[in-house]
């Protein structure tokens, strides 16, 4: 064994152990995104009426196969490159499903990639993805 050979048996050691480390790092991330999407599924399934829980399934596999609209660690959805803060995935999807009071943050950039998607209309209980664009007549009123 000539002293090359002995420098580099050496440092190989080092190098496995690294590579090892890496490895384990890339593994210990993946398993942490994984629960993250769990995590995720089981905020939608805990939020939304029993009645919807199938669908609401349905709508978080199609958008996870989608690139049109993802969304951050904390839920909020990524729309046209762009986080719309303060929006969250979970309450968009129940406020989808459900008659809400009040719109949370985010629901019109939703509805729009939605529609981009061409989303299965099957999915869309309560009629939301072209209620805003329905054709309003206007009435001439005669004032006297």
């Amino acid at each position: 064994m000539t002293l090359q050979d002995s420098t580099s048996a050496e440092h190989h050691p080092v190098e496995n152990y690294t590579k090892h480390e890496n490895e384990l790092s890339d593994a210990i991330k993946s398993l942490y995104d994984v629960k993250k999407e769990h995590n995720l599924e089981d905020e939608v399934m805990n939020i939304v009426h029993i009645r919807y829980k199938n669908i609401a399934k349905e709508i978080i596999q199609f958008l996870k196969n989608q690139n049109g609209l993802k969304w951050t660690e904390k839920g909020e959805i990524i729309y046209q490159d762009k986080v719309i803060p303060q929006s969250n995935i979970v309450l968009l999807v129940n406020d989808f499903l459900r008659k809400q009071k009040s719109a949370p943050v985010g629901r019109t950039p939703f509805l729009n990639a939605l529609r981009e998607l061409q989303f299965p209309t099957k999915f869309d209980v309560r009629k939301k993805l072209f209620q805003d664009n329905k054709i309003v007549k206007k009435t001439n009123h005669v004032c006297s």
